[in-house]
């Protein structure tokens, strides 16, 4: 009876090799992996493993003696899995600090002599260094904020906030892909005009700058403004909501990006910048504290 029972578990075993490798098989009493899946079993290495009775057991645990080369190759996928996550998470919070700290320093460093209705003194805010260096400084924060917020996606995945987290990233990433170019043309063109009105002593020249502002890049501003206070508000929710990092971090984050409008005065753009710089930071040394805990 017993030579039976394994010449039988052989001929199984041997009946889903040939059916694995595409192979029709036809005479045998054996069912198919397929069939036996149905009825909710499942076929490992040529034995048929009920389901219902693994059911709550780790994956990792759930090979024995034949599939010890199953279980080490599970559990290092599953540690390759959780390293590489853990990786993208910190590398998203040192991006997300640095972002922060650069759209503090915009408006800290940018001149703000365009507000005055002094011709002379506009020319020369456009022609001058800090007003390349500061928008220079605004264009690479916005380059790095999408990797910070897909880090901080990253650390919220899984949790119930994940959906809510994910549509912030998106539409920030949006919001920011839209009105980046706008920083090129602000530090590089307007430059170009302020220093062409000093050497030819023509301010009327100005006149350029207004229509590179109020042309089709103004479009592109306001729908990457809009985009990017949207997805800033689902992001700052997603935060609030996530009950691992700090609640206000997220706040501080969203009400600065939400508010980062070119329009405001000088006062208020450097509050705002103040509000992204702390609660970037703040989100970010939290990331970080998590996954040390981790380890």
């Amino acid at each position: 009876m017993r030579d039976k029972r394994s010449r039988s578990r052989w001929d199984c075993a041997s009946h889903h090799t040939q059916e694995a490798r595409g192979m029709t098989v036809v005479g045998t009493s054996c069912p198919s992996a397929a069939a036996q899946q149905r009825v909710g079993s499942r076929v490992v290495s040529g034995q048929v493993i009920d389901i219902a009775r693994f059911e709550a057991i780790d994956p990792v645990a759930l090979p024995e003696k034949n599939e010890e080369g199953l279980g080490d190759a599970t559990r290092r996928a599953l540690l390759k899995g959780k390293l590489v996550m853990r990786f993208v998470i910190r590398l998203g919070a040192v991006a997300l600090a640095i972002s922060a700290l650069l759209l503090a320093a915009f408006p800290l460093v940018r001149p703000f002599g365009d507000r005055t209705p002094n011709a002379t003194l506009v020319v020369e805010t456009y022609a001058s260094a800090s007003w390349v260096i500061s928008h220079m400084l605004g264009a690479l924060g916005f380059v790095l904020l999408p990797v910070g917020l897909f880090g901080l996606y990253t650390s919220l995945r899984g949790g119930p906030v994940e959906n809510r987290a994910l549509q912030g990233l998106v539409l920030s990433w949006l919001g920011v892909g839209l009105f980046l170019p706008i920083f090129g043309s602000e530090a590089f063109a307007l430059r170009a005009i302020g220093k062409a009105a000093l050497d030819q002593n023509n301010v009327d020249l100005l006149m350029l700058a207004h229509s590179t502002r109020m042309g089709p890049q103004f479009g592109f501003l306001v729908s990457g403004l809009s985009l990017l206070a949207i997805g800033a508000i689902l992001t700052g929710v997603a935060v609030w909501k996530s009950a691992t990092l700090p609640r206000w971090s997220g706040v501080l984050l969203a009400v600065g990006l939400a508010l980062f409008l070119p329009l405001l005065p000088q006062l208020v753009r450097v509050v705002d910048g103040l509000l992204i710089g702390v609660g970037g930071v703040w989100i970010a040394l939290s990331m970080l504290r998590q996954t040390g805990a981790k380890d």
